[in-house]
């Protein structure tokens, strides 16, 4: 498994994060140092702790905070769907639960309703499907 660079953004976004966690810590430890006496080593033992524990669990939750490219395609090339109405050349389809306007590649052929389709391309909003195990009406 190849290691990814750690990028200073994705640092600086879980450190600020956590910045804020350990502001809010410190404001209750504080108020409750008023209702109870808190020794100030107790008080800075607690912060020292709690950053401590951001620190160490920062490999661990680093991938949540890196900033993801999400695919050009938002990985829609390739997958299934159902035809929802005859496509000839266009018309909707189900794919990933979602329904999406779609073109036939071939304009020759069209797809009844209920036929499965495989996404080969997208055009703006429009994907572009042919129909699956090359079946289909002309």
């Amino acid at each position: 498994m190849r290691k990814r660079r750690l990028d200073a953004s994705t640092l600086v976004r879980y450190a600020l994060i956590q910045l804020v966690e350990l502001v809010v810590l410190a404001g209750v430890l504080g108020v409750a140092g008023r209702v109870v006496p808190l020794p100030a080593a107790v008080f800075w033992g607690i912060l020292g702790f709690w950053a401590l524990k951001d620190i160490l669990m920062f490999p661990l939750v680093r991938r949540a905070y890196e900033r993801q490219c999400p695919a050009p395609d938002g990985g829609m090339i390739g997958r299934c769907g159902v035809a929802l109405e005859d496509l000839n050349p266009r018309g909707y389809v189900s794919a990933r639960g979602e329904r999406w306007q779609a073109q036939v590649v071939s304009r020759d052929t069209a797809v009844p309703r209920g036929h499965p389709v495989q996404v080969t391309g997208i055009q703006g909003l429009t994907l572009m499907v042919e129909p699956l195990s090359g079946e289909g009406e002309a």
